[in-house]
Order: C-alpha cells, then structure tokens, then sequence
C-alpha cells in the first residue's frame, strides 16, 4: 500500500483540477508514471477484491455503516482514477498532421497531401524557434561587399588600392559540397588582405556575428548539419503508406513537442532582455544538434523502429518499418524498466543540443513538461572553447554539448483507432473479438 499512497495523495489533493483539465501538466504526469508501474495495478486488483469480500458481508455485518463508508470510499477513488486517466488521455492526444489519412487513407491523392503537408512542416520548425544556419555563402558576399564600401568610404572613391564596384562573384562550392553551408575560410595569414582590399577572414566573421545577432538559436532542417529526423518517405515517388505515414507522423509529434518546449524556454529569457540583446550569445539553447526518434518499446522489448526502412518481400519496392533489436548503445538503458501495456506505448528518443552550462537542468525540466516525458540519461561535456565552433558563435558563457534520452508515454485509447493495422501488428496489439 505504500507504492499506492503517493498516487491515492495526488488523487485525493487534485481530484477537482484533474477532473476540469486545469491541473498543471507536470502533476498529470506525476499521475501517469505511476499508474505505469506494476506494482499499482497489483494493488487496484486487490483493492476490488476486497471491495467484492466487503460486499458479500454486508447482510450480515453488525458496523453495516462502516462497511457502507468503505465502500463508498472505494467507488470513490475507482471513479477519480478512471476520470484522471481519461484526463490524462486528453492532454497527452494530438491531432494528425492532415484529418482523413488514418487508420487509411481515403486515396491515393490523399497519401500524397500528407507527404507534402509532411514536408512542408520541417520547413517551418526552425522558424517556430527563431533559428537558423550559420551565414551562407551569399550572406558572406553581401557582408564582404558592405565592407568594401565602407573601405571606399573611408579611402575616397579614386584610391587605387581598392578599385570601385562590386565584388567578384565567390567561387563555386568544391565539387560534392553543399552550396547552402559556409565555405572554408581561406589560408591566409594575420594581417593578409584579398584582392580586394578587405582583410582575410573579416567578411565571414562579420557575417558569423551580424547572423548570431538575428537567431536564437542554430538549427537547420537541411544539409548534412540537418538536426530533424525526417522520414523517407518525402523522397517516395509512390504514394506512402499508411504504415509509414504513422511512423512518420509519430516522429513528428515528439520533435515538435521538442520544438515547442526549447523555443518557451528560449522566449523566457528573451523576455527578461532587451530586444537587441535577445540572440542566440544570450539564450539557455543555443544549437539544436539533432532530435532522434527510435521506436516503440513493445511489452516484449522489442523496439519497433521509425527511421529504418527496408523492402517488404510482399511487394517490390514497398518500404517498411524493420522491428528488431537495437544496435549495441543505440537504446540507452532505462533505470525505470518500462515498456509499452495495455494503457501506454513507450516511445524512445533522444535530443542532442548545445546549452549554456547554466540551463542543462532547465532544459530537461522544459522538454518533460511538453507532454508525458521522462528523462531516462543524460551525458554531456564541455563545448567549444572561447564560444565559437567555426561559424556558430554562442556567447560568452561556458557552454555544454549534451545529450539527453527520453521516454515518451503515449496513451493507447487515445490513438489506438488511429493505428493502421500494420501498425497494430508490430505493437503486438491484440484487436479484440466482436
């Protein structure tokens, strides 16, 4: 009974604010990780046990009113658990990215909406948290460009050391690399200037700083530095199915749940600054490395995985989820032994980010409470010396690159009718008879 008692507290204290949706989602969360645990669902089966022994000596009991109380306590708290759960369902719900696609889609055309609004959303996330990449090479140009002005200005229009116009174009990315990143800074010594008069190196650390001040964080949705996980099937030339439109979907909600919660606890300190001030130097994230969404941990331990594709042997070409074991120090170990039941599946994953030493702590506090999350690990180690990593500046506070992995607990009614039967299956989810 003592396992029990924390939860029968938090019933008794918020049963009203629970009941009305307004309880704070930390409390709910509370709730739910403890309903998970084994050991309470022992203690409601011999809890309605005793109710049934209870009831069989009413006729005959001499403290019937006792008795009458008891019971009465015990529908009580039956009623406040169910009403908590299906708060609890509610809160941790989210709606598809399009209506109509699941279980299965309505068509083809259908399919291929999803795929585009799908696209389109990655596109969009680095905006929701004021974020952006480091200068291209076009902004370093303008930048180099400015400068050269300014030299003009201050030299006079006929100096012959720099000669008046704009700049030649920069010189194409090496073969292979990619035209959106920043290109190497030249091998030039201290002191050296380019042709054009504008000291070696100034252009792409004017244009590092000029873009640190403009973002609150780094974070880029394309590239080799990309940090979101983005299903395959944006590059499918047939339509998805409804199995990995799921998968995809999945990852989707718990990276904008992380989304959400890094750009709050962004926007809090942006709050307490001046507007000039409020850049990525002066905020608790300052780089969103990578989010990483592994899979479902079915009740056997299985993890189903959303990001490893393969053929399926029963049509050419059709990509699948694969289901298996995780490869060696890919799933963290779990200090809470948790898998997915009857109530909750258990969905892993990972955020990897650059932080200010300061809000390490904070960060995790902010992601928990962006649904019902659980930090299982956490690792890190010091970041880049002096605040700078080539083009990405993140002030002057000492800063840590750190690494954090979560439980996610997705309530089973609430998207257990949404499952494709596919899906159904790789959960291991038993469809109940008529």
């Amino acid at each position: 009974m003592d396992a029990l008692k924390p939860i029968l507290d938090l019933l008794k204290s918020h049963w009203i604010t629970l009941v009305s949706g307004v309880v704070a989602l930390g409390a709910v969360v509370i709730l739910v990780l403890g309903m998970m645990r084994t050991n309470v669902v022992e203690e409601m089966n011999r809890h309605k046990a005793l109710a049934g022994e209870i009831s069989s000596l009413m006729s005959g009991a001499k403290h019937e009113g006792m008795i009458t109380a008891e019971k009465e306590r015990g529908t009580k708290f039956d009623e406040q658990y169910r009403a908590a759960l299906e708060t609890a369902r509610s809160i941790n719900k989210r709606d598809p990215l399009l209506p109509g696609v699941f279980p299965r889609p309505a068509s083809q055309a259908v399919a291929f909406q999803f795929q585009d609004a799908y696209k389109q959303r990655f596109l969009v996330l680095p905006r929701e948290l004021q974020g952006g990449g480091p200068p291209t090479q076009q902004e370093i140009q303008d930048e180099a460009e400015r400068l050269a002005e300014e030299i003009r200005r201050k030299k006079g229009e006929l100096s012959l050391d720099l000669p008046p116009g704009p700049l030649p174009p920069p010189a194409p990315p090496a073969p292979g690399a990619d035209p959106r990143e920043p290109p190497p800074s030249p091998a030039m010594g201290p002191g050296q200037a380019t042709a054009t008069g504008v000291p070696a190196g100034l252009a792409e650390q004017n244009a590092a700083v000029r873009k640190a001040r403009s973002i609150r964080m780094y974070v880029e949705a394309t590239g080799s530095r990309a940090a979101f996980q983005i299903s395959p099937i944006i590059a499918s030339l047939e339509a998805p199915s409804a199995r990995d439109m799921w998968y995809a979907q999945v990852g989707l909600w718990i990276q904008e749940d992380v989304v959400r919660a890094l750009a709050g606890l962004n926007a809090e300190a942006a709050a307490r600054l001046k507007a000039e001030d409020a850049h990525v130097g002066n905020m608790p994230v300052k780089h969103l490395l990578g989010i990483r969404v592994l899979g479902y941990l079915t009740k056997t331990g299985q993890l189903v995985r959303l990001d490893a594709m393969r053929s399926d042997t029963s049509g050419p070409g059709q990509p699948v989820i694969a289901a298996g074991t995780p490869m060696p120090g890919e799933l963290k170990p779990s200090f809470t032994g948790r898998t997915s039941d009857d109530q909750f599946d258990v969905v892993r994953f990972s955020v990897q980010l650059i932080a200010d030493q300061r809000d390490l702590l904070r960060v995790a506090d902010a992601i928990t409470r962006a649904n019902f999350y659980q930090l299982v690990s956490l690792n890190y180690d010091a970041g880049p010396v002096g605040g700078q990593d080539g083009p990405y500046l993140y002030g002057d506070a000492p800063v840590v690159r750190a690494t954090y992995d979560f439980e996610g607990f997705m309530a089973r009614k609430a998207y257990e009718e949404l499952m494709p039967e596919d899906v159904r299956k790789d959960l291991g989810i038993v469809t109940a008879g008529p």
